[in-house]
């Protein structure tokens, strides 16, 4: 019995050795390898200091938010799927921390009073704009401060932020404009700012593009799979049959045929419902008809059209327009040289004529066309995107234009938002035709690219959207490896005129605006450039048409040139 428990004394003696040894080998390696190896893959968390947490709390020092995050919460990094709430949770610090409001500890405190009757979205005519300063006479040179407080139709304070506000600033005389910049302080009330950048009179008018509802009803639906829809013909030579497609990038199917591009459209698939007798490899063509996008669209918005009658949609605000005087001034904006990863200012330009954009974001000029041929005659242009893109092509081949013979390899988008039918043995996407640029290209001219992602895409998902972004940014970084010079431009969409409830909703301008800024997330960092002709378009006289006039197109194209050969623009 003494041996049996001298033994047993030997064996857990040793046991707890063992496991105090693995803890210890634990502990080393979590605190000294692993942490090491942590900071190596996020390198910020070496600039925080150990009180950063603490005064990060009280907001007494400007640290990235998201750099804060990762410290409290470094599971982000691992799996951000299913943690959509942490939008929800940003909204509301923003929102509350621009709100200010103390708490009511009074005798006559009571936990639940009587609220309104009835709330409804943002009226137009129960909402007040005003000027910030009392004042209407300001200098060119100065931004205009315009403030938005924003009531229902019964005259209740909006307390949420998020409505989409448009603001342009004009005189039709001189056909002179600009549009505004919007700051959304999450509490219902907005600032817009004008720059003031011609001398004589102006007038401001602000209008309600989509209420804060329709933005949600956005969201809600953009986050739903299978809703754009392709019609296919299959054949064998003999043999032709029709079918239904559409896009998928979640979810699960059977006995359909699923087409896959993981190089282009990463996880997304095409799925068809299978033809009564011919085989999935016999697809030939596919296209979208536009009947069945806005049969989709009214399907979707059946029970929240009221989101988008007039009062709620392009409406004009009841105290517009503003007047005000702007006397000159010889203030002049230090503007940078043209490049990447600019920031966005508080004025994107001011149109001085009806023909002339003047631009703000950064040092640019009218080109002539001997100017647009020296810049352009060391260089290799190619563009894939959709219609407006192509009409950059058009300008390109006009001799007058350009000053020369200039050429450019444009692609239209594959699987477009309407006709012509496409052969799908012909279809590149974006990151096939970029990947095609190859190395010996480089070593004789200089590449530019140009693509854009909008007008197509506005019945796409977010996750499948930005699966196609992603898989295009992974090729302009293996453009970059191969040819080191070139240069990439995305042109970001402009706003249409939404005329209808269906195309509101298939091709709401919020959808493209907010399309925009999920390229500049993706692509920012990258050295892509930034071709934002949004703001020009909004304050241009005429409608705001998906296909813009040639003379738009043509400062557009003189903005492209500023960032392309920006040592030929004067002043640099």
């Amino acid at each position: 019995m003494d041996r049996v428990q001298s033994n047993f004394t030997k064996i857990l003696r040793s046991t707890v050795l063992v496991v105090l040894g693995m803890a210890l080998g634990t502990y080393i390696y979590v605190m000294v390898i692993e942490n090491y190896e942590h900071k190596n893959v996020y390198p910020h968390i070496q600039d925080l200091d150990d009180d950063t947490l603490k005064r990060v709390g009280v907001n007494q020092y400007h640290v990235d938010p998201d750099q804060v995050h990762d410290v409290q919460f470094p599971y982000r990094n691992f799996n951000r799927f299913g943690m959509g709430w942490i939008g929800i949770v940003e909204e509301y610090e923003w929102s509350y921390k621009h709100l200010k409001r103390e708490h009511p500890y009074t005798q006559g405190y009571e936990p639940l009073k009587p609220g309104p009757d009835s709330i409804t979205p943002t009226s137009v005519s129960k909402s007040k704009v005003y000027l910030q300063d009392k004042k209407s006479t300001f200098r060119r040179g100065e931004f205009i401060h315009v403030i938005v407080e924003t009531r229902d139709d019964y005259g209740n304070q909006r307390l949420r932020g998020g409505d989409f506000l448009t603001g342009v600033m004009f005189n039709k005389e001189m056909q002179a404009s600009t549009a505004a910049r919007m700051i959304d302080y999450g509490n219902g009330t907005y600032s817009m700012y004008f720059y003031a950048g011609w001398k004589g009179q102006a007038a401001i008018d602000v209008s309600l593009s989509f209420t804060r509802e329709a933005i949600s009803f956005f969201d809600l639906t953009r986050f739903r799979d299978r809703r754009n829809l392709w019609s296919a013909n299959f054949t064998d030579g003999k043999v032709i049959e029709k079918s239904n497609c559409t896009s998928t990038n979640e979810g699960t199917w059977e006995n359909k045929c699923s087409y896959i591009n993981p190089w282009s459209l990463g996880k997304t698939a095409v799925l068809c419902h299978k033809p009564k007798s011919l085989q999935c490899s016999t697809l030939t063509n596919i296209s979208q008809n536009l009947h069945q996008m806005v049969t989709m669209a009214e399907q979707d918005v059946k029970d929240m059209r009221y989101l988008f009658e007039r009062k709620y949609r392009k409406a004009i605000f009841s105290a517009s327009p503003i007047k005000v005087v702007i006397k000159d001034s010889k203030s002049q904006l230090d503007l940078p040289t043209c490049g990447p990863d600019l920031p966005i200012p508080m004025s994107s330009g001011y149109w001085k004529s009806y023909n002339i954009f003047v631009p703000l974001v950064c040092r640019s000029q009218d080109w002539t066309p001997e100017q647009r041929f020296k810049c352009a005659s060391d260089k290799l242009f190619f563009s894939v995107g959709d219609s407006t893109l192509g009409q950059f092509s058009q300008v390109f081949r006009d001799e007058f234009i350009m000053g020369g013979d200039v050429t450019i390899d444009h692609h239209y988008i594959a699987l477009r938002g309407g006709w012509p039918v496409q052969n799908v043995h012909e279809i590149m996407f974006e990151s096939d035709f970029i990947d095609k640029i190859n190395s010996s290209v480089c070593r004789s001219h200089t590449p530019v690219v140009l693509f854009n992602f909008c007008f197509h895409y506005g019945l796409w998902s977010i996750r499948a959207y930005l699966d196609r972004v992603y898989q295009t940014k992974l090729s302009v970084l293996r453009l970059f490896q191969r040819c080191p010079g070139a240069i990439v431009i995305a042109k970001l969409a402009h706003p249409r005129n939404n005329i209808d409830v269906p195309q509101s909703v298939h091709s709401g301008n919020y959808l493209y605006y907010d399309m925009n800024r999920m390229l500049r997330r993706v692509f920012g960092g990258t050295g892509v450039h930034f071709l934002d002709v949004w703001d020009m378009v909004v304050a241009h006289p005429d409608d705001n048409d998906v296909h813009v006039g040639r003379h738009i197109i043509i400062q557009q194209m003189d903005m492209m040139f500023s960032h392309v050969c920006p040592d030929m623009v004067k002043g640099s």
